[in-house]
């Protein structure tokens, strides 16, 4: 190794390292050069050492007094927090970053048990429309099984407000009675489950009927106050010998400033044919 003893300055002062402006190190980092003033990848001062650009190789060497567990890992999750979803970058020093997804006018979040993020948008004059996908069923269960769902977040309606309720189905092939009915609760619904009912479910309109044909339901409501509902019934179909439940008029209290959900469900007598639900709308009037 060459060695600075018995060499002239002038001769050397190019193998040297020094600061940029040739002044003494400060609390302030400086860039280190050598003689001539040629940059390295190296930033210095009085109480840290910086590495500025290009590779740093520790090969072969040993790096002590290091933090343990520097190799951070992180896990994705995602939660429903009432309208919206939230998800959430958690590492394993335990550091969190979260981006929530907001629910708008005529866009409902749904977060389910296995991070499924699932993203419905609904047309709507009048300021809101909500609805559910078409849904068919050839499955006979004499229970009562949510067949479709749709949440309409707080706040969405309030005093004052008209809006219209409508669906159609249609029954095909069956050999018994069919009863479907369409219901608002607070209370989140899973399709393909019976019904959870905390008192605060109310039934809008239902069908009863063994009759092959189409079925309509439609019904305008008043929002009295945040909390009342008053619906009133209009009902037409091309089903024979049909019954429809529920009176004309009615009123319920329905919190609207909570977030409230639709739900269509459906007991079968039969033991074949085809049950068709082609939507429900409610669709703010005002």
């Amino acid at each position: 190794m060459a060695q600075l003893t018995g060499n002239p300055i002038q001769s050397s002062y190019l193998g040297l390292i020094k600061t940029t402006d040739n002044a003494a190190l400060s609390g302030t980092a400086k860039a280190i050069t050598d003689g001539a003033g040629g940059a390295t990848n190296l930033e210095m001062s009085t109480t840290s050492t910086n590495f500025v650009s290009g590779t740093v190789d520790f090969t072969g060497s040993t790096v002590s007094g290091l933090p343990a567990g520097t190799n951070t890992t992180y896990d994705l999750d995602a939660a429903q927090v009432g309208a919206n979803v939230e998800l959430d970058l958690n590492g394993s020093d335990a550091t969190q970053s979260t981006v929530t997804f907001t629910a708008g006018t005529n866009i409902t979040l749904t977060n389910d048990a296995n991070n499924n993020l699932t993203i419905d948008a609904a047309s709507g004059g009048g300021g809101g429309g909500f609805s559910s996908t078409k849904i068919v069923s050839t499955t006979h269960v004499q229970n009562d099984i949510i067949q479709a769902t749709f949440q309409i977040p707080a706040n969405t309606f309030t005093t004052g407000d008209i809006f219209n309720i409508r669906s159609m189905d249609q029954r095909a092939g069956i050999d018994a009675t069919q009863y479907t009915a369409i219901w608002i609760s607070d209370q989140q619904q899973t399709v393909g489950n019976t019904p959870v009912n905390t008192g605060a479910n109310y039934n809008i309109t239902q069908i009863q009927s063994n009759q092959i044909g189409i079925g309509q339901y439609n019904k305008n409501c008043y929002i009295d106050t945040a909390t009342s509902t008053t619906w009133i019934d209009s009902f037409s179909n091309e089903l024979a010998n049909e019954f429809q439940g529920g009176a004309n008029v009615a009123s319920n209290n329905i919190d609207w400033t909570a977030n409230q959900y639709i739900y269509l469900q459906l007991y079968s007598d039969a033991s074949v044919g085809t049950y068709t639900n082609y939507y429900i709308v409610a669709k703010k009037q005002n």
